[in-house]
């Protein structure tokens, strides 16, 4: 294929060349350019409300983080959870807000 290559991190790839420079990343050089797709799933929604303090912890031998519940202890807040579920898009705005 003709086209510029691509140089990420010290390495030369050839045009349409799909490589991985790391387990999270997908990539393909086109014509000098470099995009990359995540191999991690993105979440767009926290965990639900029986979770009240969610976060994301690395697992052993597993490249992507995932979600865990967390602690029972209390936080700043003095134990107060707040509300970061989302069931479904908030769509437009009233004039009211």
């Amino acid at each position: 294929m003709e086209g510029d290559n691509c140089v990420f991190d010290g390495v030369i790839y050839r045009n349409g060349e799909k490589f991985e420079p790391n387990c999270q990343y997908h990539c393909t050089c086109r014509d000098g350019q470099i995009g990359c797709v995540p191999r991690c799933q993105l979440d767009v929604l926290l965990p639900g409300p029986d979770c009240p303090a969610p976060k994301k912890v690395a697992v052993p031998g597993e490249c992507c983080e995932k979600w865990t519940c967390g602690s029972e202890e209390k936080g700043t807040l003095g134990g107060l959870a707040l509300p970061a579920y989302r069931p479904e898009a908030t769509v437009g705005v009233e004039l009211s807000d």
